[in-house]
């Protein structure tokens, strides 16, 4: 073998060295590429699935919050109707007719009357509370040692009446009687409104 032969299997071999060489780290390369892009899908899928986690989250959230507010919403509106439903039994005793007015407060009288007291009334119910009103109410009070008179000073408010006697007062006025009625009526007439 001559010197050029061996020198050719020498280039040859450190040629085909290197390409192994090359071969093996473009290998590895690869691998690491393809594991590079693997670890990077798997991030991308874990933090896909986390942003869809936190979307659903978030959409919950804010279901229940609408949820919420619409039930707020109802409860204010339902609300309104029984506070309407009250105002509207306020301003049918006051429009009552003058009999029917009478029979309301003389019994209301027959209830709240003690010994002697003044009957304190509003201007515009001075025809419920006639002459004739005070001679039948005291008649019926009578058996009961109970009188009363009219009070010269007049209440601002329409329907019913303040008994008083020295520094204490009573009021059977429509509005108070409906105010202190009202827990015990609320549940039965958002019953009636709402069923």
């Amino acid at each position: 073998m001559n010197a050029d032969t061996i020198a050719r299997r020498i280039v040859e071999d450190a040629r085909r060295a290197a390409q192994e060489t090359v071969d093996a780290a473009n290998a590895r390369a690869e691998e690491a590429r393809k594991a590079a892009v693997a670890e990077a899908e798997k991030k991308r899928e874990a933090a896909l699935a986390r942003a869809d986690e936190e979307a659903a989250k978030q959409r919950e959230t804010f279901l229940r919050m609408a949820e919420l507010d619409q039930r707020k919403a109802m409860l204010a509106m339902k609300r309104d109707m029984v506070d309407s439903a009250f105002d509207r039994a306020l301003e049918a005793l006051v429009a009552m007719p003058v009999e029917r007015a009478r029979a309301v407060n003389l019994r209301l009288l027959q209830e709240a009357a003690e010994g002697e007291m003044e009957l304190v009334i509003c201007q515009a119910d001075e025809a419920i509370f006639s002459e004739e009103f005070l001679a039948e109410a005291n008649r019926i009070l009578a058996a009961r040692g109970a009188r009363v008179r009219l009070a010269e000073a007049r209440k601002p408010s329409r329907g019913g009446f303040i008994l008083r006697r020295g520094g204490m007062e009573i009021s059977c006025e429509y509005a108070a009687l409906i105010a202190q009625l009202r827990p015990q009526w609320e549940a039965d007439v958002a019953q009636m409104l709402f069923q």
